[in-house]
């Protein structure tokens, strides 16, 4: 039996999808990206979730894969040694850790069924039918989940929520826990994470734009009524936290071309908001862009909103935009 969280929540869950119960998240999570390793510790004391630790590492730059094309962990024992001194400093004390990986490498797709069959084979296998040819890499070799995201709506067909990665880069990202001896529950991507977190703040009558700007991708999203309605992630280059022209451009055109896709395709009028989480480039460079492409109501997202921070004074706005989809990892399933 796949196990479906309670909506609105976003998941692609590589491992924790087939317990038909709710599974316990850990208080515990780590967010791998192209330049951090980010670890946190929470916990909740009289209904209020704090801090309990966290620990912000900086990798080398190519030491992860940067796009689907190449996934691959290139410095395993680099980052092995980075987790080692993450856990010392934020007091681990688990078996069991939840796990965030960069959006761009994993194919996300929102696809369309006339029907969704009852049976989980089937719809594997129609799933693997549609994508078969649009992927880098073989069908055959490749991890996939899925989530049914909406039915029986009279003007669209079925919306399944649908991510493919190799398995053996799977295999590569549990092994860095695996090997010391902490077991991987919850493998997901940075922007689910991200919504998943500020969610029931998110809750309107109207759509809502999420935007997740990180050092080499930034991913645009569009929620109706909790349901996703849009997902996009696009590479990007970024110098020193600035954005050169070339790049300037490129953002512009995919956000015009999204919300082009959005009025014409998806009955989109205007979002009513949009949230940005960025470390990737300030973010006054990217709401620039967006106010050229129209989306001049937009909220920065903080987690100090959420989240206690009491005894963490060093932890400064630019370090709680880094801890966001980590803090996600449990807050986001817990509450």
């Amino acid at each position: 039996m796949k196990f479906e969280f309670k909506k609105p929540t976003i998941t692609l869950d590589f491992l924790d999808r087939i317990s038909p119960f709710q599974p316990k998240y850990p208080l515990f999570a780590a967010e791998l990206s192209k330049k951090n390793l980010v670890m946190v510790s929470m916990k909740k004391e009289k209904g209020n979730w704090n801090l309990a630790g966290y620990s912000i590492k900086e990798i080398p730059d190519d030491a992860l894969g940067g796009s689907i094309f190449h996934p691959e962990i290139k410095e395993k024992e680099t980052i092995m040694n980075a987790i080692k001194e993450s856990c010392f400093k934020i007091g681990f004390r688990s078996a069991k850790i939840s796990l965030i990986i960069p959006d761009n490498i994993v194919r996300v797709s929102l696809m369309s069924f006339q029907e969704v069959p009852s049976s989980r084979k089937q719809l594997i296998d129609m799933i693997i039918w549609k994508m078969k040819k649009s992927i880098p890499y073989k069908i055959e070799e490749t991890m996939i989940s899925y989530q049914i995201l909406k039915n029986g709506d009279s003007s669209r067909e079925n919306l399944v929520l649908v991510s493919l990665m190799p398995k053996n880069i799977l295999g590569q990202y549990e092994d860095l826990f695996n090997d010391l001896s902490v077991r991987v529950g919850l493998i997901d991507i940075s922007a689910f994470s991200i919504y998943n977190l500020f969610r029931t703040r998110m809750q309107s009558t109207g759509d809502v734009g999420i935007i997740n700007c990180s050092y080499n991708y930034f991913t645009f999203m569009i929620v109706r009524k909790g349901n996703l309605l849009f997902f996009r992630c696009k590479n990007y280059q970024a110098s020193g936290g600035a954005l050169e022209e070339g790049t300037r451009k490129l953002l512009k055109r995919e956000l015009n071309t999204s919300l082009s896709y959005y009025t014409e395709k998806l009955s989109g009028k205007e979002l009513e908001k949009t949230y940005i989480r960025s470390i990737g480039c300030d973010v006054a460079s990217f709401v620039s862009i967006m106010e050229e492409s129209g989306l001049t109501r937009y909220e920065v997202l903080d987690p100090s909103a959420l989240v206690h921070f009491s005894g963490f004074s060093e932890c400064d706005e630019e370090a709680r935009q880094k801890l966001i989809p980590a803090i996600g990892a449990v807050l986001g399933r817990t509450e």
